[in-house]
């Protein structure tokens, strides 16, 4: 802004859709409808960013998430009469709501009992918890559907059990059917009691210097039959904080097993249906990452653990607790304070990821981000089994909704929301539109345009040139590379002909420039028309495209038969020859004639 305000970042970018639906977007935004600056729900292309809707009066009951409804059966044990239905709804304010995904109108508005927890958790169904009387431990635990229009809320109701919980926790494992509440040792929640009743709390060692309570204590009940599975402490010998959880929203559950993030930066393994310790895994790199800073986030896929610290972003493997791979993103000179266990300067890791389709999209930032934000940070897309960085683009961009190939983001250096995916492309070809003559040469040219909206008309380029002139387009970088120092190149174009005699011919495949433009000189041999077609297969960035063609080629003109002019020199050269060649020939004669006589005489 400047002047009296300095300089300020927009913090939270361009935001991200909650909910991705058939290619359409839905998120909440503060824009000015009528004059006014108000809440808006907002419904956009995927794509292309076009606006299909804004609604006004939704604010905090906008959805967050799809119902699926399949229909209901014809007969018992026969398929469904009707098609599925999708519903876009919305749990808050003691009310559900579902929408129309199509039109945004409300199509079910009806009143909910005031719960201390809710979950929706699968197609149509939801998991609330009640309490009866908070100081007797009196809680219940409601499994309900969303499904239908019927507005009085018991007759939604699937299963009402006794829970041990006044919570759903702070993660579950909805698979397995478990919830979780792990505790410092003497903790209360929010309420001021404790999470489990009956349970007495248990002091464990504190350290009077950090404050820190040493060691944790694990709860975990049954969503499916309301018990409690197991009521676990870990302790710790007393000037150690090695059992010290860092952070609840740092644990997961999956594959099994519970993942518990400590402040020694190791992620302590248990059993998540006996609280039984496991494993421990090996400790994060020391002096960032071995102390558990880092994000408050936690990603499980494809048998690993995901952990962005500060100095890189680590994979665990769940069977063994061993570090698969660490990402780094290596900084220029005093660009950072941060260094990895070498010493080498890297940037920070406080940010949340997401895993789709083999890949883990993640970004640097910092707990307290200087103003300005700090050059260098980018989107990162890892492939998430191996490690290898697959591409990364500057910004302080945020990764939100995946859906249908497409990545959003929110670019803190901007104020936009991003997409990412392949794009359109559009191919132009031509040829001289004069008839060329057999045998001479014509340049047969054309253009490889990217026809996303981001960057509608600006040349198609190769993968490895991608993250340079991304970041030239809407970065302000240089268009020979800030951070990737990489020559920007085109696309392979295929240049094909149909012949006059209709035989398919390759001419040649050629590479787009910097511009966009592609060019060959050919020399046809045949004459007649010729169609000429120009493709772009499409690669991961973008969408095929071709263009097609003519060409007239004419017969070159028969040679004219031309006298060949006589030299003097040579027929007098030739005569001399013929002159001397008869003298000896006679000179012969003469010996031969003169032998026979000879030998005539008596």
């Amino acid at each position: 802004m400047g002047g009296d305000n300095g300089i300020i970042s927009q913090t939270s970018g361009g935001g991200t859709p909650t909910i991705i639906f058939e290619g359409r977007c839905y998120q909440t935004i503060t824009k000015v409808v009528d004059g006014v600056s108000q809440s808006v729900w907002e419904s956009y292309d995927l794509r292309t960013g076009q606006i299909f809707w804004d609604i006004t009066g939704v604010g905090s009951s906008a959805p967050t998430v799809i119902e699926y409804n399949q229909g209901t059966a014809a007969v018992e044990g026969g398929g469904a009469d009707v098609g599925v239905t999708t519903s876009l709804v919305a749990i808050a304010n003691n009310r559900l709501i579902k929408y129309n995904p199509y039109t945004g109108a409300a199509t079910t508005n009806i009143s909910i009992p005031t719960f201390a927890a809710t979950q929706y958790y699968m197609d149509g169904y939801a998991l609330s918890v009640k309490i009866i009387n908070a100081t007797a431990y009196n809680f219940r635990l409601i499994n309900w559907t969303t499904i239908g229009t019927d507005s009085v809320f018991a007759n939604r109701i699937q299963s009402n059990i006794s829970f041990p919980l006044n919570t759903l926790g702070q993660f579950q494992d909805i698979s397995a059917g478990i919830c979780f509440v792990i505790r410092e040792p003497n903790a209360l929640d929010s309420t001021g009691l404790s999470p489990v009743g009956g349970f007495p709390f248990v002091n464990i060692y504190v350290d009077n210097a950090t404050g820190i309570r040493h060691g944790m204590r694990i709860f975990a009940a049954s969503l499916i039959t309301g018990k409690l599975l197991f009521n676990t402490t870990i302790d710790d010998a007393p000037f150690s904080a090695d059992e010290a959880p860092y952070s609840q929203v740092c644990n997961i559950a999956d594959h099994g097993k519970l993942a518990v993030l400590t402040r020694r930066g190791f992620f302590d393994i248990f059993d998540e249906f006996t609280g039984k310790l496991l494993s421990k895994t090996e400790s994060m790199d020391y002096p960032w990452d071995q102390p558990g800073f880092g994000a408050y986030a936690i990603q499980s896929a494809y048998g690993l653990l995901y952990r962005e610290a500060y100095s890189g972003v680590y994979a665990f493997s769940w069977d063994t607790g061993k570090i698969v791979w660490k990402y780094e993103a290596p900084a220029n000179a005093y660009e950072t304070p941060y260094t990895d266990a070498n010493g080498s300067a890297v940037y920070s890791w406080y940010s949340s990821g997401i895993v789709a389709d083999g890949k883990l999209y993640t970004y640097n930032s910092e707990h307290t981000p200087t103003q300005p934000i700090t050059r260098g940070w980018s989107l990162h897309c890892i492939n998430a089994t191996t490690g290898e960085g697959i591409w990364n683009i500057t910004g302080s961009m945020s990764p939100g909704a995946v859906a249908d190939g497409y990545l959003t983001a929110s670019n803190s250096y901007d104020g936009y929301m991003y997409v990412f995916g392949k794009g359109k492309s559009a191919t132009t070809v031509s040829a001289p539109t004069l008839a060329v003559t057999s045998g001479q040469s014509a340049v047969i040219t054309g253009t490889v345009l990217d026809q996303s909206p981001g960057q509608p008309g600006t040349p198609c380029v190769s993968e490895d040139s991608m993250a340079t002139y991304m970041e030239y387009l809407h970065m302000q970088s240089p268009i020979d590379g800030l951070y990737h120092n990489v020559t920007v190149t085109g696309v392979p174009v295929s240049i094909d002909a149909v012949d006059p005699n209709g035989n398919s011919v390759h001419i040649a495949t050629v590479t787009s420039d910097v511009s966009g433009t592609f060019g060959y000189t050919w020399t046809p041999t045949l004459a007649g028309q010729y169609t000429i077609t120009a493709t772009f297969v499409g690669d991961d960035s973008y969408g095929s495209s071709w263009a097609q063609t003519y060409a007239t080629v004419t017969q070159a003109p028969a040679a004219t038969p031309t006298a060949t002019p006589i030299s003097f020199d040579v027929v007098n050269n030739s005569m001399t020859t013929m002159v001397l060649g008869g003298v000896v020939a006679i000179i012969v004669a003469i010996a031969i004639a003169t032998v026979l006589i000879l030998r005539k005489r008596p």
